[in-house]
């Protein structure tokens, strides 16, 4: 409910100012009404997708890696089709439905697919296993290397997450950190 308030607030709001001043108030309205449906249903699709699964009993590291790396997919891929119909729909008004479907779904789909694909921690994780391959240093696989180590009894699994079993090793590097964090750095 919250994404479609907000959805045809922001899709009135702009649509009713952009087209109402060059095409009319009724076609502004109309666009904006359009663009804040569709806003408003990314919104409410996030919003149910995204449940907090690193709180769930059964929640593994791996299943949170791998829901988090389908959720940031699925997201941008919402916000690509939602991109794409909105400019779809100016193009559209503007050159034609054809020329608009067509321009709407193929900006749509290449949107979608770079935010899907950049959003989140698990294109990260995988950018820096990327980097560790080209630099020489090997191929890392940190969900193998993080249930390795758990396995070796050096983690813990608390839930979601991975905790280093001694507290000393714990204390030692929250000090490093802290050290690193607080030292002016030098360029």
């Amino acid at each position: 409910m919250r994404g479609l308030l907000v959805g045809l607030a922001v899709g009135l709001a702009f649509g009713g100012l952009a087209f109402g001043l060059t095409g009319g108030l009724t076609d502004g309205l109309a666009f904006g009404f359009m663009v804040g449906l569709a806003i408003g249903l990314v919104l409410g699709l996030v919003d149910l997708w995204t449940v907090p699964l690193a709180r769930a009993a059964t929640a593994t590291p791996a299943s949170t890696y791998r829901l988090a790396r389908r959720t940031s997919t699925v997201v941008g891929l919402a916000a690509g089709l939602t991109v794409g119909l909105a400019f779809g729909l100016l193009i559209g008004l503007l050159a034609g439905p054809t020329d608009g479907l067509a321009f709407g779904l193929a900006f749509g789909l290449a949107f979608g697919l770079a935010a899907g694909l950049t959003a989140g921690s698990t294109p990260k994780v995988g950018l820096i296993e990327l980097a560790l391959v080209t630099t020489g240093a090997g191929r890392v696989n940190f969900m193998q290397l993080l249930e390795d180590v758990h396995h070796r009894e050096v983690l813990r699994q608390a839930g979601a997450v991975y905790q280093f079993r001694h507290a000393e090793l714990q204390v030692h590097l929250a000090k490093i950190h802290r050290q690193r964090s607080h030292s002016p750095t030098t360029t």
